[in-house]
């Protein structure tokens, strides 16, 4: 459960935030005060608590909190690792403390999932100099490759940013603006969608069959569609908010061909999430689709131009579309 990577000759600590979850006090009782792997889980530790990811621990583990105090009187300047999941997701993540005292983050990908980060530069490209003073984007910084590894590095969120755990309309209703401004919107028909990179993705899921029959019946084919620029996920925890404004980070799924309902349902989906996924293994049809529409997208948007928006999230694996229209029945009416 905890080990040692190594990695570009060095030995970087490697730790799954289940196993914190778990062993932590264990793991605290089991190694010397002084020790090389102490010292790198007490660095984890702060980062989580400096990240504002407290929800890990009780309230009541003074001895923790204590502990802590302790240790960070001393000036640490290292670089922590943690995994998400490695055996499903070629990627791990590492934040390091410069020698200035600078804070930076970093995405170790290899693999197949090198093609994700290719949209992180071209949004760099596109929207560098689009934010504002209440807006903050966050792109990569540079990009170093070791042994097929590609190695991200980012500046860090501003100090005293808060994560959003519910995404306020404004982000959405900015990306249109940027949209609109520099004339991003595009109309196309029926017969160019459906050969867009996340389209293909969608109709090559096997398991869903009978949305794509309820969606056939719902889409006419002599509309005209509203393609933009968008974020792609937004309904993660990929917005922060300090005194400025908002600060946004990760945009591995930017899209220049997204459906305009896109970041909007990012939102949507993000703030459903609980109960999207407690409801996941549900029978759905045609008429829980509705209500879920008519209960959470505003009227600028038709059903058809939600279920077009879901087409691109389950396109683009995003997991709570699954969920959404996971054992779905396409009723007789």
């Amino acid at each position: 459960m905890y080990n040692l990577f190594p990695f570009s000759n060095n030995f970087i600590f490697l730790v799954n935030r289940e196993a914190v979850r778990k062993d932590l006090f264990f793991f605290l009782n089991k190694y010397p005060n002084q020790s090389f792997k102490k010292k790198i889980m007490f660095l984890y530790l702060w980062f989580i608590i400096f990240l504002k990811l407290y929800i890990f621990f009780k309230k009541s583990d003074n001895q923790l909190t204590d502990d802590l105090k302790k240790y960070f009187k001393k000036n640490i300047s290292s670089i922590l690792i943690f995994s998400q999941n490695i055996k499903f997701r070629q990627r791990f993540y590492s934040f390091s403390v410069g020698i200035n005292g600078r804070l930076s983050f970093h995405k170790y990908v290899w693999g197949k999932e090198v093609n994700r980060l290719k949209n992180e530069f071209f949004a760099k490209d596109i929207l560098s100099n689009k934010s504002n003073s209440s807006f903050e984007f966050i792109f990569p910084r540079n990009i170093d490759v070791v042994n097929e590894i590609h190695i991200i590095n980012y500046d860090f969120v501003p100090t005293k940013s808060t994560l959003l755990r519910k995404k306020p309309i404004d982000i959405y209703k900015f990306f249109l603006n940027i949209n609109r401004n520099n004339k991003f919107i595009k109309k196309r028909k029926y017969d160019y969608i459906i050969n867009t990179s996340w389209w293909l993705k969608f109709n090559s899921i096997k398991t869903i069959n009978q949305f794509k029959t309820h969606l056939k019946q719902v889409i006419s084919k002599n509309n005209l569609f509203e393609l933009v620029y968008s974020h792609g996920d937004l309904g993660s925890e990929n917005v922060f908010l300090n005194k400025k404004g908002y600060v946004v980070i990760d945009w591995e799924k930017f899209s220049t061909d997204a459906p305009r309902i896109t970041d909007l349902l990012g939102i949507v989906l993000g703030n459903n999430s609980k109960k999207i996924i407690s409801q996941k293994n549900k029978i759905k049809n045609k008429k829980s689709l509705l209500q879920f529409y008519k209960s959470h997208i505003t009227s600028d948007f038709t059903y058809s131009d939600f279920l077009i928006g879901l087409v691109f999230y389950l396109g683009t694996d995003f997991n709570l579309a699954h969920y959404l229209i996971n054992n779905f029945v396409n009723d007789v009416d």
